[in-house]
């Protein structure tokens, strides 16, 4: 399944990145199938090649690069179906120890931009859909925050969303899902933007809390498909305080916007 799934994930991320591009807006640089020419020049000299431009980069090089520079980097082999999607295009996108972090926060466990064994069995131990769900908020949230998102924000959250539904449907929780590119959704986003935020302190709490209520929705709605066999009248009072735990969290995010705006 690995091997099908790398396969599966690179032809995603291919269509993102697209071939030969040289944006002056890209910290990345020139690049071709999404792979930089510093890292083309680096891989070429690590196998004591002569560097040349990167619109030289083969197929099999190129997968070689993906292969172990992002996927293998990332243990995407010990990931479950469509997490490992979700993991390696951050990855590729944002850098994978950005791509680490996201998981490891996403998990409730140590973030140290290192996907080792803890990582791995909290991982396993999850529920797929809502890891890809929180992990993929996180990824926008990230984007919103570079000093670059207006320019390229668009392409990043249209490929974010495309990537997540593409997930969940590795996952088997929704039917296929269309892909679409050139619209900058294959420039790098890269951290060191995040030292020019464009977003207030404000909209940065909108922003978390937002993706945390999409979070609670998405888990009431995964807590509810098991108890179809109970009583209508239990049935009805466990969603009686979903509903209520749901409405408290929103009412909880208007009242800490309230507090942000009178500060």
């Amino acid at each position: 399944m690995s091997a099908e799934n790398f396969d599966r994930s690179l032809k995603f991320t291919l269509i993102q990145e697209g071939n030969y591009s040289d944006d002056k807006g890209d910290p990345g640089g020139k690049t071709m199938w999404g792979i930089t020419h510093m890292e083309y020049d680096a891989y070429r000299q690590r196998k004591g090649l002569p560097t040349q431009d990167v619109r030289q980069l083969t197929v099999e090089e190129r997968d070689d690069i993906y292969r172990n520079q992002y996927w293998n980097a990332c243990r995407c082999d010990e990931l479950p179906s469509g997490v490992d999607l979700a993991v390696w295009d951050c990855a590729v996108n944002c850098g994978v120890t950005q791509a680490a972090k996201f998981l490891q926060r996403s998990l409730s466990v140590p973030a140290d931009g290192h996907i080792g064994i803890i990582t791995l069995e909290a991982a396993q131990k999850s529920s797929p859909v809502l890891l890809v769900h929180d992990f993929c908020e996180r990824r926008r949230e990230f984007y919103r925050m570079l000093s670059t998102f207006s320019r390229f924000g668009k392409g990043w959250l249209r490929r974010t969303d495309e990537c997540e539904a593409l997930a969940k449907q590795m996952v088997g929780v929704i039917p296929h899902v269309a892909t679409s590119s050139d619209d900058g959704a294959s420039i790098k986003a890269s951290a060191d933007d995040l030292a020019k935020p464009t977003a207030s302190p404000q909209q940065s709490v909108s922003i978390t809390t937002g993706a945390g209520i999409g979070s609670v929705i998405a888990q009431q709605a995964q807590a509810i498909a098991p108890l179809k066999d109970l009583s209508k009248i239990a049935l009805y009072i466990f969603l009686a305080l979903t509903i209520a735990g749901v409405l408290y969290t929103f009412w909880s995010f208007y009242k800490q916007n309230q507090h942000q705006a009178v500060l």
